[in-house]
């Protein structure tokens, strides 16, 4: 741990002087694609989180899902690439960056899953059918980041597989939050984790995300935070939903879309506000 804290609080001074560049956590892809259920994964230190958070509890999220693509080197396989969230039996709802590149067919869904190292057979992996991207999603702007996909049959809804609420007004400035997701651990390293991550965070008030990229839109987009260096979101974290608790029941008011480089050393990271879209999102869910 000590080591950790050391070698968060040397990045954070090399990069103090540095502005913030926005970027979309998936639009730069590394060369080398990974499948975690097929390779082995790289080496990780105990530390090594969704950059700061812990590993999650299996079930407590059953509404996200992973986002798989085909490895463009060996098609018969898939790798991660976001997250998402299950809206009902076969919508799910995700950033468009992740899939505004590529066929129907290069993009599967796995629900259910918790370790993408090994199956555990609750897992219910089904093909997409149809990708519905908002028509004003900008990449140079990152604005409109919301994308619904249509699954080819079903899921069967259990104890691992659940849909989400939707928050039809975003709640106040600080409201305290969560992200879960599989993207990288550690930025400098590019450490990917097996084990599906949880961290706790608080909604960012809009007058400090305005401050700290001129990208932000507080109509289309929603900030949040944990105020501390080495923690938030980073790639392949995308198209994951942030959370909050109402009445013992979680309602998602984000979506994943972009953060600041490098991952978790910025005092926020920035999500589609799911209220503003929530009429959209309806509209293009319906089974």
């Amino acid at each position: 741990m000590k080591t950790a804290i050391i070698f968060c609080a040397l990045f954070a001074v090399t990069f103090a002087a540095v502005r913030p560049v926005p970027f979309d956590l998936n639009y730069y892809f590394e060369t080398v694609e990974y499948n975690p259920k097929v390779m082995t994964a790289p080496a990780r230190r105990n530390t090594d989180r969704i950059i700061g958070g812990e590993n999650d509890v299996k079930g407590e999220h059953p509404y996200q899902i992973s986002l798989q693509r085909k490895n463009s080197s060996q098609p018969c396989l898939f790798h991660h690439i976001c997250g998402g969230s299950i809206i009902n039996q076969q919508h799910i709802l995700t950033a468009a960056h992740c899939v505004d590149s590529g066929k129907v067919s290069d993009f599967r869904v796995v629900a259910g899953e918790y370790d993408l190292s090994r199956n555990e057979n609750t897992e219910q992996i089904i093909p997409v059918i149809k990708l519905i991207i908002r028509s004003d999603w900008n990449l140079t702007t990152l604005n409109n980041d919301i994308a619904v996909v249509k699954l080819a049959s079903k899921l069967t809804y259990n104890s691992y597989v659940a849909p989400i609420a939707l928050a039809s007004v975003t709640p106040p400035t600080n409201t305290a939050s969560q992200v879960v997701g599989w993207g990288l651990t550690n930025y400098v390293r590019k450490t990917r984790p097996n084990i599906l991550q949880v961290l706790d965070v608080k909604r960012t008030s809009d007058s400090d995300a305005a401050a700290i990229t001129s990208k932000y839109n507080n109509f289309t987009q929603v900030a949040a935070t944990t105020n501390i260096f080495c923690e938030g979101l980073c790639k392949n974290d995308s198209g994951g939903p942030l959370v909050f608790k109402q009445n013992n029941q979680y309602l998602q008011y984000g979506v994943a879309s972009y953060v600041a480089l490098p991952c978790g050393l910025y005092p926020a990271d920035f999500y589609a506000r799911v209220s503003s879209f929530k009429a959209w999102i309806e509209d293009n869910s319906r089974i």
